[in-house]
């Protein structure tokens, strides 16, 4: 008898540890800029300009993601735009990030981060901020 009580004890705290994200507060999605770029979870890359693609972030690391906020680290791409934005390089910069506002998106019955925060750790790009913020619009 006592063998069958710690067995359903221990079904039932191995249960307990399993994460679910399937309907779960924690599956916040990242809008992303339209056409194939749809919204992700804890994307490695983030399109932070989408009008021109002259700003985006790679290698991205979350050490945290959750309903009200996310945050990891990575590697800020930024075009010189030097003679001109179709002529420039890109130059790469470390920066922390972090995603926050959760909002429904109501045509896509999707919850995405509708704020992007980024902070360049290093150098940053010549007449930039430290601190950026940036508004994302739902996913189309």
């Amino acid at each position: 008898m006592k063998t069958r009580i710690l067995s359903a004890t221990a079904a039932v705290v191995l249960f307990a540890a399993i994460p679910t994200f399937s309907q779960g507060a924690a599956h916040v999605l990242v809008p992303g800029c339209g056409g194939k770029d749809h919204a992700k979870f804890e994307p490695s890359k983030i399109i932070v300009a989408c009008g021109d693609g002259n700003l985006f972030l790679t290698k991205l690391k979350w050490s945290a993601w959750g309903s009200t906020s996310a945050k990891g680290s990575g590697t800020a791409h930024q075009n010189t735009c030097t003679p001109s934005c179709a002529q420039g390089r890109f130059k790469s910069y470390p920066v922390d990030v972090t995603l926050s506002k959760a909002k429904l998106c109501t045509k896509q019955q999707k919850t995405e981060f509708k704020k992007l925060t980024y902070v360049f750790t290093g150098k940053k790009p010549a007449g930039a901020s430290k601190k950026n913020a940036v508004p994302r619009p739902c996913s189309a």
